[in-house]
């Protein structure tokens, strides 16, 4: 863990653009073990910031009952599948989300106004759809 002026500019952009692009939230601490929540980050050099993993997210009730999986893929895209799809190896050190069968449904996830596509990992994005009906 590094304070945020010794980080290199690729890190301090990573940080930045989760935070403006993509809405995340930002944690930042002045020693390293205490961490509070950061609306509006002032980018100290003393500090430490971290962004809150989050996984995707949906409203489902706006989703057809037929996707039951939500998943964001290595490109950031994000999709709705009718059964879960299962991360496999298409080369070296590459993985790809990909469903059991090509007979299986998707669809994109992008176009509903209410997907968030979350910060976690791509391949640690799989989220099912919650099975008591709530959103």
């Amino acid at each position: 863990m590094k304070r945020f002026g010794e980080l290199t500019l690729d890190q301090k952009v990573k940080l930045f653009t989760a935070w403006c692009n993509d809405n995340a939230s930002i944690v930042f601490s002045r020693d390293g073990s205490t961490w509070a929540q950061c609306p509006t980050p002032d980018w100290c050099s003393d500090n430490f910031y971290e962004v809150v993993e989050t996984l995707p997210s949906i409203d489902w009730s706006q989703v057809s009952e037929k996707y039951n999986y939500l998943v964001r893929s290595v490109s950031g895209d994000g999709f709705l599948t009718e059964t879960k799809p299962e991360l496999r190896e298409t080369g070296v050190r590459s993985l790809l989300w990909s469903l059991p069968s090509k007979d299986d449904g998707w669809t994109s996830a992008d176009a509903f106004k209410s997907y968030k596509p979350g910060t976690v990992p791509y391949d640690k994005s799989l989220v099912e759809r919650p099975k008591d009906g709530s959103t």
